[in-house]
């Protein structure tokens, strides 16, 4: 995960993520990648 923003004005934070999991039966593993999320802090 990476802060690519915080905002304490806005109240806002943003970034990005990339994470793999792996199914329940752990056979199996998926990739996530490009995540972004923002956020507002109250």
């Amino acid at each position: 995960m990476t802060i690519t923003r915080f905002d304490t004005v806005a109240h806002v934070v943003s970034g990005t993520f990339e994470l793999t999991v792996r199914e329940e039966n752990g056979l199996e593993t998926h990739q996530l990648t490009d995540g972004r999320f923002d956020l507002t802090l109250e």
